[in-house]
């Protein structure tokens, strides 16, 4: 049972500092300033992804340089 208990809690705790929230900031644009975005609870590698996909150009602002803060 006192196992089990350890368990469970290292795993919560393991598992709560997998996800995070975080910050891609792109800058670019007419204006050339800065844009945060916010990521919500996901892995570092998958924030990273996320954030990387916003370096496209774009139609009507011109293009973005984005990356995580």
């Amino acid at each position: 049972m006192r196992k089990s208990i350890l368990f469970l809690v290292a795993a919560i705790a393991i598992c709560s500092s997998c996800k995070k929230e975080y910050t891609c900031v792109c800058y670019g644009g007419l204006s050339g300033q800065e844009h945060p975005i916010a990521i919500e609870k996901t892995t570092d590698n998958k924030a990273r992804a996320k954030c990387q996909s916003y370096n496209q150009p774009n139609v009507m602002d011109g293009y973005y340089n984005c990356h995580i803060k």
